[in-house]
């Protein structure tokens, strides 16, 4: 192969740091330098198998026990001898030196010195400031500095970091920015157990729905008729009411958990109207309640995501900058599966291979800055130290709360980061404090100007 480049690297817990450069810079091969401790924590399983699926050839690499790993002289015959018997010594090599100890950065140099004519380069990938250096001394030293670009989605950056494996979670959502802002302005307002009169106004659609609905033979025949059916009734119905009460309803129909209690019950009571009826009614004041009572949080959660999405498009419609965007993510550890460990509210993948992770925050009764921090300290442990955590509250509670954000801020503010929800304001003054903290817009502005 007259074009094969390849790539050393020493494998690392924060392997973006070699992933990004080999895809970026078009390496056909990779051959990974491990110790004894990047193998026991698994760094570079998920990494073999991203550039695996990325088209790499992904070699076996070195293997350095503890001695062994602070010998120069070991690891260069070993990182040699390990190219030549794959055939790799005679091609261009990129010698990777993000990763690693210093002793294993040296023993690179030392490789990149010894083969001065061979047209290599030293690379090292930063993504705290989204830079790739591409270095090569001769009698002088030639850097070129080049914006990092990576095109990672959510589950390779999750793999690469942790080898965690994405179990759930969607890449759209489909809320058009008014819609968004309906959301967040209005439907978050309403309390649980105050919004008695929804509750009433949506038992009684149900119950007549059902019986009228069942009325009609066919629909009796078949659950996907019925369901159909009651749902367009339902819908238009409720909508002649109460809109509020109808974005319950939506939310209602869109639970999986409902729909299987309320196909359970048809099948028992399909051909008894009534007894359908009052069942399938009690089904809906249960589940209702529990929405009623996780309305805001629920709300403010869909409103944020649809507002997310919505900046993305505005802001960056090529995804230059925003390179994936997942809501409700779930993952979990391979070796344990079955168990989720971590989910997030809104993820977002970054073309420096960073992680931003928004939580949607409308409670801080009884919060401290120990739980915020161990929301941060969740998404550092699944995407590494490039990975950071935004709690997002409504400029609502702000005004309601303004006292305990600040208690709370004093805490977190030098781990943790806080944007508000408005369209009204660019920013904050918090009280007792000198310090502003920015609305979502103008947050989603600020990080596309850190891009480059």
């Amino acid at each position: 192969m007259k074009n094969k480049t390849v790539m050393v690297g020493i494998t690392t817990s924060q392997n973006t740091t070699n992933a990004i450069p080999v895809i970026q810079l078009k390496a056909s091969d990779y051959l990974p330098i491990n110790t004894g401790r990047a193998l026991k924590e698994g760094w570079n399983n998920g990494l073999m198998d991203v550039l695996t699926s990325r088209g790499i050839s992904v070699h076996e690499g070195v293997f350095l026990n503890n001695k062994e790993s602070t010998n120069v002289k070991v690891i260069v015959d070993k990182v040699k001898f390990a190219l030549m018997e794959n055939g790799l010594w005679d091609y261009p090599i990129l010698w990777n030196i993000g990763g690693g100890q210093k002793i294993h950065q040296l023993a690179l140099w030392f490789l990149y010195q010894q083969r001065r004519k061979k047209n290599d380069k030293l690379v090292y990938a930063e993504p705290f400031s989204g830079t790739l250096s591409i270095i090569e001394y001769d009698s002088d030293i030639r850097q070129n500095i080049m914006v990092l670009r990576s095109d990672f989605t959510i589950e390779e950056l999750l793999k690469i970091y942790k080898n965690l494996e994405v179990v759930e979670g969607e890449h759209r959502i489909g809320i058009k920015r008014d819609k968004a802002w309906a959301m967040v302005e209005n439907r978050y307002k309403v309390s649980g157990s105050g919004d008695v009169s929804c509750k009433d106004e949506i038992k009684s659609v149900f119950r007549k729905s059902v019986e009228n609905v069942l009325k009609d033979y066919q629909a009796r025949s078949r659950f996907d008729v019925f369901w159909n059916r009651l749902k367009s009734r339902v819908g238009s119905e409720i909508a002649k009411r109460d809109k509020k009460c109808k974005d319950y309803v939506d939310t209602l129909f869109e639970k999986t958990d409902f729909k299987t209690k309320i196909r359970n019950s048809y099948d028992n009571k399909r051909f008894s109207p009534k007894a359908a009826a009052i069942e399938i009614e009690s089904i809906v004041v249960k589940h209702l309640q529990g929405l009623l009572n996780n309305s805001k949080g629920n709300v403010f959660e869909k409103g944020v995501q649809g507002l997310v999405f919505d900046y993305i498009r505005m802001f960056d419609p090529n995804r230059s900058f925003f390179v994936d965007v997942g809501f409700n993510i779930k993952v979990e550890d391979p070796k344990n599966p079955g168990n989720v460990i971590a989910e997030y509210d809104t993820l977002i993948a970054t073309s420096k291979g960073t992680l931003l992770s928004f939580d949607a925050k409308v409670g801080f009764q009884g919060q401290k800055a120990k739980d915020w921090l161990a929301r941060r300290l969740r998404i550092e442990r699944a995407g590494g130290i490039y990975a950071k955590w935004i709690a997002v509250i409504p400029e609502r509670f702000f005004n309601d709360n303004e006292s305990r954000i600040t208690e709370l801020y004093k805490s977190i503010k030098e781990e943790c980061e806080i944007v508000v929800v408005s369209r009204r304001k660019d920013e904050f003054l918090l009280p007792d404090l000198s310090e502003r903290l920015p609305s979502l817009k103008s947050y989603f502005r600020s990080l596309l100007s850190t891009r480059h």
